[in-house]
């Protein structure tokens, strides 16, 4: 479920959900959110009651696009891929400096 992150994610004001088929791991994020909005769902159909579903509204109209017939979703996930290995990458290479520094941030 990733618990630590949940929590986190609940600290800096973001209300969260998570779900696990342990049920001792969804009464332990219960227990421990305290005043977060935090919610743990014991059931799949109870964490899809939590979340909203993705409306992005840009000018009033949906933030989509007819990209054509044949391949569309070969060039999203490709876009998509690229933006995530960057990330990454970026991720990475800032872990790299800290560690590599004097300045003591890993």
């Amino acid at each position: 479920m990733g618990r630590n992150l949940l929590l986190n994610i609940a600290d800096h004001g973001f209300s969260t959900a998570g779900y696990d088929k342990d049920l001792s791991k969804v009464e332990a994020l219960r227990r421990e959110s305290k005043e977060r909005d935090v919610r743990g769902a014991a059931g799949i159909t109870e964490i899809i009651a939590l979340l909203r579903q993705p409306r992005a509204m840009v000018n009033g109209e949906p933030c989509v696009t007819w990209l054509g017939p044949g391949s569309a979703g070969h060039f999203v996930k490709m876009v998509h891929n690229g933006i995530e290995y960057g990330v990454m990458q970026l991720i990475a290479e800032t872990y790299w400096t800290g560690a590599n520094s004097n300045s003591g941030i890993a």
